[in-house]
């Protein structure tokens, strides 16, 4: 006769837990009309290395829209600049674009004193 074998898991929850959980807000956000972004990558070496992207930018603060039509020009200037700093390894791996998301919220909350929650690259084509 064979012999079966039979598995019990066990799992625990602590309700506290859920309860916090289910309390966490989700913050709403508010969106900048995207850029349209075509750069060269890496300015330091002689590559013919380019990104072309669709950069959406957000925050959770509803004026961010009208400071976005305001500072539109030096946006796009903030984001070509950045995109001009860095690789095409840079891009190629989704972790590193993460980061790369969170370093441009950085740049620009930085040089424009605006409340910026996320940097999506919502089109990306490397070349």
């Amino acid at each position: 006769m064979a012999g079966a074998v039979v598995a019990v898991l066990y799992f625990t929850l602590d309700i506290d837990t859920v309860v916090e959980a289910s309390q966490v807000e989700k913050k709403e956000e508010f969106f900048a009309e995207p850029f349209e972004i075509m750069a060269n990558l890496n300015l330091k070496e002689t590559t013919r290395d380019f990104v072309k992207a669709s950069v959406v930018i957000s925050s959770t603060n509803e004026e961010f829209i009208e400071e976005s039509k305001k500072y539109h020009y030096q946006m796009n200037d903030i984001i070509v600049s950045f995109i001009n700093s860095k690789t095409l390894e840079d891009f190629r791996n989704f972790e590193n674009r993460e980061k790369l998301s969170e370093e441009l919220v950085e740049k620009i909350e930085e040089k424009l004193n605006l409340d910026v929650e996320n940097v999506y690259f919502t089109n990306l084509m490397l070349q």
